[in-house]
């Protein structure tokens, strides 16, 4: 966000917006100060005022009596000393109104009211070994509308099958729906011929490997990015192969510890094409059955996108991949593309059979060739 005022010269506004909402916090605090104080003060006046008029009132009624005031007199002094005492309500009362809205924050994570409950089955998956099927998939996030309509199509093993279709169609929704980030209707999205609402959400996902248009770096060293998530030992050699793949030497050696060496918060040191290179060669580096790119390459430059398409590529020979992607220089090696407009599938098919077609494939496959 500072960077964002900083570039458009808002440092000022900035800095009023702040002082203002400094101030506002210093006057809701002086005021609650004022009336803790206040309250205590009121608490304590009453209390002993209450203790008077009970004394006096006991006094003209037992009058004639010669024992009476003594034991009276005994009772206001214990009284009195337990005044302190009953000040530990009306604190505890205030501390509980002032913790109340933090609280009431707090059981908003924990309530499942209006949140995606994703159902766990009792299968363990085992990795793909047939394929990925989509079946009238209809899908709408909470009481909203429909963002994916009669989804149809299959993901063959060991094939590249691409997404493509404008912003907005459904492409991330679609592969948030595979992850399992979500729920789904019964008989609509298959794996090996087998719902996936019946499979464990745990043996799916550790069968997968993302990667998101936005890479997510932890804070830490290059070698913990890169093995997180990853439950086996990975040999050197293998570390290697991966880093070479994802073109990652150029981040190896600006680390003075190279893999040790640490990366800064939330890869601070990074730029925006390593932060991508490292999150794809943690994906490769799992070796999981299935490969979801989310524009995984938006952020490298041309030189670079080549040998990470190349090692994409390669790892396709071991996985499938579902590719999204609005640079068609990504799928030039597709195997199958799905195009989605509006939630809906428009066109499916080879890349020379789209092109041939020439529907909205065509129109955006020329859209991207001029400009």
């Amino acid at each position: 966000m500072m960077p964002l005022y900083q570039s458009a010269g808002r440092q000022a506004e900035a800095l009023r917006k702040f002082s203002k909402s400094g101030e506002l916090l210093r006057d809701s605090s002086s005021r609650a100060w004022r009336l803790q104080g206040l309250s205590m003060r009121i608490q304590d006046l009453t209390a002993l005022v209450a203790l008077l008029l009970m004394l006096v009132l006991t006094f003209q009624a037992e009058r004639g009596r010669t024992a009476q005031p003594v034991i009276l007199l005994v009772f206001f002094f214990i009284a009195r000393l337990s005044l302190p005492l009953l000040a530990v309500f009306p604190e505890t009362l205030l501390d509980v109104a002032e913790r109340m809205p933090r609280c009431q924050e707090l059981l908003k994570i924990f309530d499942d009211g209006g949140k995606f409950a994703v159902s766990s089955g009792p299968r363990q998956f085992q990795g793909l070994q047939q394929g990925i099927r989509f079946a009238n998939l209809t899908f709408a996030y909470h009481d909203g509308p429909p963002v994916l309509r009669n989804i149809n199509f299959e993901i063959e093993k060991g094939h590249m099958t691409a997404l493509v279709g404008p912003t907005g169609a459904g492409k991330s929704t679609l592969s948030n729906i595979l992850m399992r980030f979500y729920d789904v209707s019964p008989g609509t999205v298959f794996l090996d011929g087998v719902d996936i609402r019946d499979y464990s959400v745990d043996s799916l996902r550790r069968n997968l490997a993302a990667v998101s248009q936005d890479s997510m770096i932890l804070s830490g060293t290059l070698r913990s990015n890169l093995l997180f998530g990853i439950e086996r030992a990975v040999s050197d050699e293998e570390m290697e192969a991966v880093l070479d793949d994802a073109c990652l030497a150029d981040v190896l050696s600006m680390l003075p510890g190279q893999l040790d060496g640490l990366i800064g918060e939330h890869g601070a040191t990074l730029s925006g094409g390593q932060r991508q290179r490292v999150a794809i060669a943690r994906a490769l580096l799992r070796k999981a059955s299935i490969l979801v790119l989310d524009e995984a390459t938006s952020g490298l430059d041309a030189i670079t996108e080549s040998l990470v398409r190349q090692a994409v590529a390669n790892a396709v020979r071991h996985s499938t991949a579902l590719v999204i992607a609005h640079r068609f220089a990504t799928i030039q090696r597709a195997d199958h593309v799905v195009v989605l407009s509006e939630g809906r599938v428009v066109e499916q098919g080879s890349v020379t059979d789209l092109l041939e077609r020439r529907g909205l494939f065509h129109r955006m496959w020329e859209h991207q060739q001029f400009t």
